[in-house]
């Protein structure tokens, strides 16, 4: 009988607390800010935000035992998120320039279908290039959503 790693279930389980707080303090902070009509697209961005974010931590530390296909190394996977994050924050000052729309609607639809987006991806590809790209968009508009609108 084979134990799971408690090392790497450890360190997983401590990332993503760490992550949850850090996304809590933020939002808390935005929300004191902000008049409440104004909040609730924060408040839906920083809520599902740590969903892809997780998601790619998990494939950031899963192990696949016996399979001789390629993964991606851990660096590959991390030039994804942050190249998908810093493309979706540039898109985002971008687009709210160009709008006329009230300022956080679009990236909260965005938001929606990234979380969408990775439960698919989690569900039938199993992908970890693609869970880092989902995840550096969902940091990217979270970032957008709280700090830029």
């Amino acid at each position: 009988m084979r134990f799971p790693d408690t090392k790497g279930t450890i360190l997983s389980g401590f990332a993503l607390g760490l992550i949850g707080l850090c996304f809590a303090l933020l939002l808390h902070e935005a929300v004191i800010t902000k008049q409440a009509w104004q909040v609730i697209p924060r408040v839906i961005a920083g809520l599902m935000a740590p969903v892809p974010l997780a998601i790619f931590i998990a494939f950031l530390f899963a192990k696949k035992a016996g399979t001789k296909t390629l993964e991606p190394s851990p660096v590959r996977m991390s030039l994804y998120l942050v190249a998908s994050l810093a493309l979706t924050i540039a898109a985002g000052l971008f687009l709210r320039d160009a709008s006329d729309t009230p300022p956080g609607t679009g990236a909260a639809i965005a938001e929606s279908s990234v979380f969408s987006a990775s439960l698919l991806n989690y569900l039938f590809l199993r992908s970890p290039l693609i869970a880092s790209a989902l995840s550096g968009i969902s940091i990217g508009l979270t970032v957008f959503l709280i700090f830029l609108t």
